[in-house]
């Protein structure tokens, strides 16, 4: 195949001439008799030279002088046009002319069945249907062209005789150098310099001549394997690091890349070239199309690192889909990533300053003794480090990656930052030393040493940062890197399934109290008087029996009542409701001692038999009646102050009722939080201490207060806090007036050491 540029005729011999351009000869088109006839020669026997009697037409032009010069010949037998894709040079667009020319191919139909057979026994395909593939296109494809028509490339290593037509194979420099006619020292073995090395031949003793062609680049490709590692001059580093544990490619590659490494490996080794292989797929538009320049809609990833970083694409790349399906990159889906980073990061810097602050180190502490001290939300969060790895090793041995990332991403997102860090967060605040706040601190400091090694293979900066800011200030003993570290082991003792599964539940009801309360709109640092559940089954309370203080505190209930399937509480009635009219419809006047007797039984065994049989019998008067389900329903009553919502593990009901010490504690946590966020202002460090006045226009809200300034002073690290009148609100330092809920407070915070 030629890119034609255009065509001279020779109108004396009705001979196309082509210029190709791009520094290749001339050839040369017979059309005389309707069947083609290539030469690099003109009608004289020599190269073409002088084109000047010769008239320049486009290549596809060539068309009608061809058809009219076989018309008149008499050889014509038919034309017409035909629309189909034509391959066309892809730097010039102009279209490509095929010629018929002598080549060198390597007979693989010898080694195919070879090929099939270690295939099978030696190579891990991933996908797994993708090996089919490959074995339908090794089966059909024929024997391999192996040369090519180019200046470039590993010239074949072929002389032919001048004079007997005798095939000289060289297979090494030494053996190259001892058949040359003359000295040759060290040469470059490409063209042109090669070109001119003439051999002895051993049949006939006159010249060899090299052949012009040059191997295929897929020749190239399939020998990677070993010429990357030095083969044959370094045999140590070969017989270590061959076959390859994996490689990867796009699927465009199945018939190429893969192929090609195995031809030639069964060929000079008769051994697979790689254990496993992976097939990806191409990244597209969010669309769906193919990214092209001409339609301008590539995505350059520097513009994504810029915005986003490296680790961002590397992560948003593995997790988005199984890695053998095509990628629509998104924009959308990139920000969720950036988001996740951003939470971790969130994470780490609440991990790494309060450890700071304690001076906390992992070689100071006694690890047994600290996991004596664990509370169960430690026992927890271990098991899920412990899980989370087992999970992600297995995906990345299986090379589901997407499987991997997104373990990862909701281990960050609900486990570790959104529940756990939740769990410990006034355990972080104790000011003096206490065995819980260490016990939070070796658990946080566990989770993320394993969670960073877990993420070192697809977000290698961020994971360096956080191992050098958790481990390497805290220990300078460890190695350098994070990526210097070993895959973590998995400790199955201390996965707990059942304790992982009843913190599953606890999470549910806790949203669900979050929905009751937003129905109530209640905010979820105001505590209620009492908090009602139902579990839907005994499995699911005993579990919430074991994790009680973790749901109370969370729900930040002062009461919680957690009620069995079939259990009664006061505010939590089960009742059944008899439909009066059907009955009386029906039964006439035994309706009504049908109803008396339906209320005078337990209402869950009631229930329990209709779901069974679908009708509940009885015998009224001497006669069997029996009800049907279209005839009685159940109901759960509560009373207007509880608000209820429905999760997988049953109904949880929260009491939206106010009383003054409720009151007081939720005015309290309103002014904490705005007192926080003046200190933020004053830029104040996390153990700085202050002086406090809380001025407001409502006298009750004094007496509330007072009842709240042992929390707000720990909370808000106060030396001396003043509740009274705004107006009083005298003293120098940083006063801000703030409305909560409509009614107006008087903050005045003031730095101790100005």
């Amino acid at each position: 195949m030629i890119c034609g540029e255009y065509v001279t005729l020779d109108e004396g011999t009705g001979c196309v001439h082509t210029a190709p351009g791009h520094g290749e000869e001339d050839f040369v088109i017979g059309a005389r008799y309707g069947l083609p006839v290539f030469s690099p020669v003109g009608p004289d026997g020599k190269f073409i030279q002088d084109a000047g009697k010769y008239k320049g037409i486009f290549v596809k032009d060539a068309d009608r002088v061809i058809l009219d010069d076989l018309r008149r010949n008499g050889v014509l037998m038919k034309h017409g046009v035909i629309t189909h894709a034509y391959p066309h040079c892809w730097r010039c667009q102009t279209p490509l002319l095929f010629r018929a020319t002598d080549q060198w191919f390597l007979r693989v139909s010898e080694i195919k069945p070879k090929i099939l057979e270690k295939n099978v026994e030696r190579v891990r395909w991933v996908p797994d249907w993708v090996a089919m593939r490959y074995v339908n296109g090794v089966e059909s494809v024929g024997d391999w062209c192996i040369s090519r028509q180019r200046y470039w490339g590993i010239p074949l290593p072929i002389w032919t005789c001048q004079r007997c037509n005798e095939i000289v194979v060289i297979g090494s420099v030494e053996e190259l150098k001892s058949m040359a006619k003359t000295s040759i020292g060290e040469i470059d073995l490409h063209r042109p310099d090669v070109d001119r090395i003439m051999l002895r031949c051993p049949k006939c003793g006159d010249d060899a001549k090299r052949v012009p062609d040059v191997l295929d680049v897929w020749f190239d490709s399939g020998i990677a394997s070993w010429a990357s590692l030095g083969y044959p001059q370094r045999r140590e580093r070969f017989e270590q690091l061959w076959p390859s544990e994996f490689i990867t490619e796009g699927e465009d590659q199945v018939t190429k890349w893969f192929y090609s490494q195995q031809v030639v490996s069964i060929v000079a080794f008769d051994e697979m070239p790689y254990k496993a292989v992976l097939m990806h797929g191409f990244a597209l538009d969010e669309h769906g199309q193919k990214m092209s320049k001409s339609l301008g809609n590539v995505v350059d990833p520097q513009k994504v690192i810029k915005k986003y970083g490296a680790d961002v694409l590397r992560f948003y790349m593995l997790s988005a889909n199984s890695p053998w399906e095509d990628l629509r990159f998104s924009w959308k889906e990139i920000e969720v990533v950036a988001r996740m980073l951003n939470v971790l990061w969130n994470v780490h810097v609440f991990a790494t300053t309060y450890m700071a602050l304690d001076e906390f180190g992992p070689k100071k502490i006694d690890l047994k003794r600290v996991r004596e001290n664990f509370m169960l939300e430690d026992f927890w969060m271990m098991s899920r480090i412990n899980s989370v790895t087992r999970d992600a090793t297995k995906a990345f041995q299986e090379f589901d990656l997407h499987h991997a990332a997104r373990s990862l991403t909701s281990f960050v997102l609900e486990d570790l930052s959104r529940w756990y860090v939740r769990l410990v967060r006034e355990r972080v605040w104790i000011e003096r030393d206490d065995p819980r706040k260490l016990a939070a601190y070796v658990v946080l400091y566990q989770a993320l040493h394993t969670l960073v090694r877990l993420l070192a293979p697809i977000m290698p900066h961020v994971s360096e940062v956080i191992y050098r800011d958790l481990v390497k200030a805290a220990d300078a003993g460890a190695p350098e890197s994070v990526h210097m570290l070993s895959w973590p082991s998995v400790n199955e003792r201390m996965i707990d399934v059942e304790l992982e599964r009843g913190m599953n539940i606890v999470r549910a009801f806790v949203e669900g109290g979050a929905a009751a309360r937003q129905q109530a709109r209640l905010k979820l640092r105001w505590p209620v008087s009492k908090a009602v559940i139902r579990a839907s089954s005994r499995e699911v309370k005993s579990l919430l029996q074991g994790l009680r203080g973790v749901l109370q505190s969370q729900l930040n209930c002062k009461g919680l009542v957690l009620l069995g399937p079939e259990e009664q509480e006061a505010e939590f009635r089960l009742t059944c409701k008899p439909d009066v009219q059907r009955l009386q419809e029906r039964l006439g006047k035994l309706s009504r001692l049908v109803i008396d007797e339906l209320r005078r039984r337990d209402v869950f065994r009631l229930r329990a038999e209709l779901q069974r049989y679908g009708a509940v019998g009885m015998q009224i008067e001497g006669q069997k009646v029996s009800v049907s389900s279209e005839e009685l329903s159940f109901e759960e009553r509560l009373p207007n102050n509880f608000a209820v919502i429905p999760t997988e593990f049953g109904k949880i009901a929260i009491d939206t009722r106010m009383t003054p010490e409720l009151q007081a504690e939720c005015l309290a946590r309103e002014l904490v939080r705005r007192l926080q966020t003046m200190r933020k202002e004053l830029d104040l460090s996390m153990e700085e201490r202050v002086d406090v006045v809380v001025g407001t226009k409502v006298d009750k809200f004094i007496k509330l207060l007072a009842t709240q300034q042992d929390y707000i002073s720990q909370e808000v690290r106060v030396r001396k806090l003043r509740i009274c009148r705004a107006s009083e609100v005298k003293e120098p330092g940083y006063i801000k007036e703030w409305n909560v809920d409509g009614d107006s407070f008087e903050l005045l915070v003031k730095r101790l050491s100005a």
